[in-house]
């Protein structure tokens, strides 16, 4: 597995800001980052702005994800994100950063 960085310039990758919905049509939250691997240069994970004012932030897979206007439906339900590992949200993922998230919604 690639590591991943945050997007640093806005562009084709760039969602954040867009509302995002689970795979259920559940209504998440805002993304607030966007991270890229670094290989290939797609987006594999966001970091989203949930709960009531949006004070917690939570990785969610972007990988199969689909736009729809100004939404993005992530592939995992409401409750995976909810129960996701925290992770520092302002560097780099590491491998292994990667593989606990991967393993978490691959559940």
């Amino acid at each position: 597995m690639a590591t991943t960085e945050p997007a640093q310039a806005p562009g084709r990758q760039d969602r954040t800001g867009r509302t995002v919905h689970a795979s259920d049509g559940s209504k998440l939250g805002k993304l607030e980052h966007v991270y890229l691997d670094l290989a290939s240069n797609h987006p594999t994970w966001g970091v989203v702005k949930t709960g009531p004012l949006g004070r917690r932030r939570a990785f969610v897979p972007l990988q199969g994800a689909s736009e729809q206007g100004t939404t993005v439906q992530v592939p995992a339900h409401k409750s995976h994100v909810g129960a996701a590992p925290a992770v520092p949200a302002d560097r780099s993922l590491s491998p292994e950063t990667e593989s606990r998230l991967s393993d978490h919604y691959s559940r």
